[in-house]
């Protein structure tokens, strides 16, 4: 190994002069100045894979709550406006009432199961709820008004929320709780039921007390205890139905073993079970010709015409002869 004098050292740039004699080295790299610590060692494709993955998006809140108030569950349509064509299911959720029935016809038809989140929906009678929704355009009583803009109450771009409480004229945009009552399917602002107790009993036409109130869309936790009362009612609604079904076994083994049925017997008429013939029979024994003779004809001779129970006592003339009197 080469050793460097102190001359070449300050000719190559090692050293300065009055370091030199010293013996104290000071080093100076290539690049230590100016170009931010760079070593060469980075290449263009570090950079590119830096910037190459995406960040995730972040969702407005707002616009999570604004849909899942104004959409269809399934299918994120808009909710329709037609009287009794919105359903709310156990959790809560709104949807449109024709898709949770196209697709519990597809599960019955073609053994296909239910799309996800909505396992827990079996038949659109039990499991789900019609709402009575009040549409924004008849309560405003303008249907056409203009549309209006977004504002900090209604970010709605363009337009109003679809529907409202019937009480506080709130719209159902996500920004206000709203809730539904059970079994009348009545929808109002949490305000409403809180605040104005009398008006929402004229309106469902009887007392609060006698309703289930359901928040819509509600949170996690009013979600969670929503799912639990759900399950509880299917548990029991199973037991039942498992109970009735070994009531029915048990009832057909005990028939089993107490052997055929007995037969039952049938009422005889005339020592014929054939009820109605024998029963016309006796009424043509009984009928009487001479009792429906016309008016101003005598009965006997009337009779005469059909029967032949008085041909002994008949004679022969001139205009008639008995041929029975001859046989």
């Amino acid at each position: 190994m080469r050793l460097f004098e102190n001359s070449d050292k300050v000719s190559m740039g090692i050293v300065d002069e009055h370091s030199a004699g010293l013996g104290e080295a000071v080093l100076r790299l290539r690049g230590g100045g100016g170009d931010g610590g760079a070593t060469g060692a980075e290449s263009r494709d570090s950079y590119l894979q830096m910037y190459a993955q995406k960040k995730p998006e972040k969702v407005d809140p707002r616009e999570e709550k604004l849909a899942a108030a104004t959409q269809c569950r399934l299918t994120h349509e808009p909710l329709s406006e037609s009287p009794d064509s919105v359903v709310l299911d156990p959790l809560g959720h709104l949807y449109n009432k024709e898709q949770v029935l196209h697709a519990l016809l597809e599960k019955k038809l073609n053994k296909t199961a239910m799309p996800a989140g909505l396992e827990h929906v079996a038949s659109l009678k039990q499991d789900t709820l019609v709402l009575k929704l009040t549409t924004t355009a008849s309560m405003l009583g303008d249907t056409s008004a203009a549309k209006k803009p977004a504002s900090q109450g209604n970010f709605q771009r363009g337009n109003e929320a679809p529907f409202c409480c019937p009480l506080t004229a709130r719209q159902m945009n996500g920004m206000f709780k709203f809730v539904a009552l059970r079994p009348s399917g009545w929808v109002f602002s949490e305000q409403a039921v809180k605040e104005c107790k009398q008006g929402v009993e004229e309106m469902i036409g009887g007392p609060l007390t006698d309703q289930e109130v359901i928040p819509i869309n509600g949170s996690e936790e009013e979600v969670d205890e929503l799912y639990k009362k759900h399950s509880l009612k299917c548990s029991t609604k199973k037991k039942k139905e498992k109970g009735v079904a070994a009531a029915d076994g048990e009832k057909r083994k005990s028939e089993a073993g107490a052997g055929p049925p007995a037969a039952k017997k049938t009422k005889q008429y005339n020592g014929c079970t054939d009820m109605a013939t024998e029963i016309a029979k006796a009424n043509a024994k009984a009928y009487s010709a001479g009792k429906h003779a016309p008016k101003g004809a005598t009965e006997s001779i009337y009779a005469s015409l059909f029967t032949s129970s008085t041909v002994h006592q008949r004679k022969e003339s001139y205009g008639a002869r008995n041929l029975s009197i001859h046989r």
